[in-house]
């Protein structure tokens, strides 16, 4: 959804690019500057895998009394202290 209307650099205005570092990742041919697909995004230098982040939101979103660091870490198996604070 990020480039559905095709490929644009941010910082030159250049619309070709070439597969950057990771599998999503977009090079500009032109300048050479690397985007990642969450770049721009709430999940911007996201610790957790992004599948548990979606989960995260998903849970905080939708509970209506609101959900604890010590329930998130139970039901998606990660570490209270390190894992949630690095989201």
């Amino acid at each position: 959804m990020k480039w559905k209307d095709g490929y644009i650099c941010k910082r030159c205005g250049h619309s070709h690019h070439c597969k950057g570092i990771n599998e999503f990742d977009r090079q500009c041919t032109k300048c050479s500057r690397l985007e990642s697909l969450t770049a721009g995004t709430l999940f911007h230098n996201c610790k957790s895998p992004l599948l548990k982040a979606f989960y995260i939101v998903y849970y905080v979103s939708t509970d209506k009394n609101g959900v604890s660091s010590g329930e998130l870490s139970r039901r998606l198996e990660l570490r209270q202290k390190k894992d949630l604070l690095a989201f």
